[in-house]
């Protein structure tokens, strides 16, 4: 979520699937984008000091619940 200059907040999401049911079924190079995604997320929220919460293997009833929980606070 980014607080806007005028007070309101956009929430922003990276959404990416891979289309599997376990981490034992991903190809080499998608384990190796997913390390990638978390390193940056991790270096990113040093740098500017905002929070980025980075999460794996979202359902999309997982989904839903994570952007309740976003926008109630």
């Amino acid at each position: 979520v980014v607080k806007k200059d005028d007070g309101s907040n956009v929430l922003n999401l990276v959404v990416e699937t891979k289309g599997v049911k376990s981490d034992n079924e991903l190809r080499g190079n998608e384990e190796m984008k997913i390390k990638c995604a978390k390193k940056f997320f991790e270096e990113f929220s040093k740098e500017t000091g905002i929070h980025v919460e980075y999460r794996e293997q979202l359902s999309g009833k997982q989904m839903g619940e994570l952007i309740r929980q976003v926008i109630s606070g």
